[in-house]
């Protein structure tokens, strides 16, 4: 079954942290690390591609594979290799479908329904796994990892379902995020944001 996805999505982690594009210059320009605090930024919207070529598989059968893009920088996301890991950063130019090439840019959406404690979909949120489809790995927020500096950041790390459920992801929809229950203030950089739990268990932040 071909899981529908918004075409501009929020992707949101376990600990209610937003994966953004890091544009800050150093270790990690340009990776994807869970550490937005804020659902409104430039930094945490993304594209989601349905892909076309036969080279995906939707020549003898539609996969339900997709690409997704970056909007700050409109690049795709792709796999870097960083010590044996496969970190997933926005890099690719252009979207890749060939399965034999390190730099495919195809992945493989997986809906949850109330799997993990996370939360279940709701019309505006999804709950879904990610499947790097030329890696065969799902991906993951590594918050185990015992390397502090990606601790963060989006990679492609397991072959098998992770028991904690961190390789589940609120999937948002940019464009209708939907109502909003009771939630606390935060100050991020300056800027004051509601923190606001959504009745699916998953959170959205608001600029004041």
């Amino acid at each position: 079954m071909v899981m529908a996805l918004p075409r501009f999505a929020v992707i949101q982690s376990r600990d209610k942290t937003y994966l953004r594009y890091v544009n800050e210059d150093g270790e990690l320009h340009g990776f994807l690390e869970f550490s937005g605090e804020e659902i409104v930024s430039p930094y945490t919207k993304f594209q989601i591609e349905t892909a076309k070529g036969t080279a995906a598989g939707n020549g003898d059968g539609d996969h339900g594979f997709v690409h997704i893009r970056c909007c700050y920088n409109n690049k795709y996301l792709v796999a870097k290799s960083v010590s044996g890991d496969s970190y997933i950063i926005a890099g690719a130019d252009e979207p890749n479908e060939d399965q034999s090439q390190s730099s495919c840019t195809l992945f493989e959406p997986i809906q949850i329904d109330g799997e993990g404690g996370t939360g279940s979909s709701s019309s505006t949120t999804t709950a879904a796994r990610f499947r790097h489809v030329q890696l065969g790995q799902y991906l993951l927020y590594p918050i185990m990892s015992i390397d502090v500096t990606y601790r963060a950041c989006l990679v492609a790390g397991l072959s098998y379902t992770n028991p904690e459920g961190y390789d589940i992801f609120g999937i948002m929809d940019w464009e209708s995020l939907g109502p909003l229950d009771l939630g606390t203030r935060t100050r991020v950089s300056g800027v004051l944001v509601q923190r606001q739990r959504r009745s699916d268990g998953w959170e959205r932040g608001v600029h004041h």
